[in-house]
């Protein structure tokens, strides 16, 4: 008989909107605490910002221009100079050209 609960007290006891706690106040409120408020303020006014996505397969690496800091070479995906052996400098996203066939950054076409 403990388990049960008795409908005029639930009424005499209001439950907070967001955690359902009951309401310990004089005033009348609809949150048990500030917490609650802006928790639910929150989640009724998340911004749900679209997420830009590589196409499948591609990694963030493989779209990214790196350049030689000596002999100034530029390679799409690659990290490491051929040539000199040394770590190339990020410059940024970027792709082949489509005329000539030679690593372009983004950068450089704005």
């Amino acid at each position: 008989m403990e388990d049960e609960i008795s409908l005029g007290n639930a009424m005499a006891t209001p439950a907070c909107r967001y955690c359902g706690n009951a309401i310990s106040s004089t005033r009348p409120r609809i949150y048990c605490s500030d917490r609650c408020r802006v928790n639910a303020w929150k989640l009724r006014n998340r911004n749900e910002v679209p997420v830009a996505k590589l196409p499948n397969g591609n990694k963030r690496k493989d779209c990214t221009v790196y350049e030689c800091p000596q002999c100034e070479t530029r390679y799409l995906g690659v990290q490491r100079c051929d040539d000199c052996g040394l770590f190339c400098k990020k410059v940024g996203g970027g792709g082949l050209c489509p005329s000539c066939d030679e690593v372009v950054a983004f950068i450089d076409l704005i």
